[in-house]
């Protein structure tokens, strides 16, 4: 098999297993979570054995176990003894046995089980003797991270629910709301850390992410502390410090328009520029009168801050509200990220893009910094 529709048949021909012991309409209460059991299963392979030996040594001896595996091995991890293979070599067990194997999948796992509310199911599957074939004919479809990619694998689900619900005219929300498919792809198919991933293939995954919510046109909520991922597949932005929600609103908001220092912080690079207002929008900045768009109705003299984007800034040899000496410089690429000491402001941050046709400043080089009114912005809240 070389794509996800084939496995997508492959996995859809096992529901036929169920025929006579369930109706039509209730096939996805087995063959949805089976097949996520299937993909973790098999994503677990390389660590299984590593988490099996530290869930032993450390059992009795630590009080928050599972924060201690989480760390170690991600969120996604299993405790109990078995796997695919062992559960099918005891099949006079293999209820019994299934259930020590769900019970031993970590927190986060716990929450999609019970989601599918599977358990339920697995006496009925028992007393129609269908566990063991049916893991039998999943070890047929191979859906190892290795060879199966994110992407398709989201596939194969988006692909599986609207066969189910056309099939046998429902809708997929009666069995598993978009929400809830979203949070499944979120916490497990994108669960291999994604902190373990290169610049290129997390770029990639949030790609994947937004496509998928674009597919399924839902309302997903995300929790991330990357601000890039943040930004990347969000419409809307809440950023929260100790519990307290400091700004919510888009993404191009959020970092153009930060409602205090911890938000502009918080997202991206910025300048903060320490200032005193000298007339209705206009503020005194370092010997220079410069206007700022949103500067805030605050009487003449008063001290505020401004903020500026580092790639906001353009740097010329002659042109420009502002004059500096340039103390380091680091190559990125696609851009060059100066470091540039302005009297009376200390060091402002600027990013010039396309250094192999603007060419490089050098270190001890005098520029001049030039920026528009409209890429000032003067903290609301200081």
């Amino acid at each position: 098999m070389n794509n996800f529709q084939e496995k997508a048949n492959l996995i859809w021909n096992i529901a036929d297993l169920l025929r006579g012991d369930y109706k039509p309409r209730d096939y996805v209460d087995v063959i949805l979570p089976m097949t996520v059991f299937r993909r973790l299963d098999q994503a677990m392979e390389e660590k299984r054995q590593a988490v099996g030996d530290d869930h032993k040594r450390y059992r009795g001896e630590l009080k928050n176990l599972d924060g201690f595996l989480q760390q170690r091995y991600g969120r996604v991890y299993n405790t109990s003894p078995y796997d695919w293979r062992k559960l099918m070599e005891a099949p006079d067990d293999i209820a019994q046995n299934l259930v020590t194997y769900l019970n031993g999948f970590s927190p986060d796992v716990q929450d999609i089980i019970e989601k599918f509310d599977f358990r339920r199911q697995i006496n009925r599957l028992q007393t129609a003797r269908l566990i063991h074939p049916i893991l039998q004919e999943f070890t047929q479809v191979d859906l190892h991270p290795d060879r199966v990619s994110n992407r398709e694998m989201g596939l194969i689900f988006e692909n599986l629910i609207r066969r189910f619900s056309e099939q046998y005219n429902e809708t997929a929300g009666e069995h598993f709301t978009p929400r809830e498919v979203i949070r499944l792809m979120v916490h497990l198919l994108f669960a291999e850390q994604r902190q373990r991933l290169d610049a290129k293939l997390r770029e990639q995954m949030r790609i994947e992410i937004r496509q998928l919510q674009h597919r399924l046109g839902t309302t997903s909520v995300y929790v991330t502390h990357d601000q890039a991922e943040a930004m990347s597949i969000s419409d809307r932005i809440v950023i929260m410090n100790h519990g307290r929600i400091e700004q919510i609103g888009p993404p191009l908001e959020i970092y153009s328009r930060p409602r205090n220092r911890f938000v502009a912080d918080f997202i991206g690079k910025v300048n903060f520029l320490s200032a005193q207002v000298s007339g209705p929008g206009r503020v005194r900045l370092a010997g220079q009168e410069l206007a700022v768009d949103d500067l805030p109705e605050l009487a003449v003299g008063s001290d505020t801050v401004l903020t500026i984007r580092p790639e906001a800034i353009g740097l010329s040899k002659s042109d420009g509200q502002l004059a500096g000496e340039i103390v380091w410089a680091t190559f990125l690429g696609g851009i060059v990220e100066y470091s540039i000491s302005v009297q009376a402001l200390g060091e402002i941050t600027v990013h010039q893009e396309n250094p192999a046709v603007r060419g490089l400043h050098e270190i001890g080089e005098t520029v001049r910094l030039e920026f528009s009114s409209q890429a000032l912005h003067a903290l609301p809240e200081g």
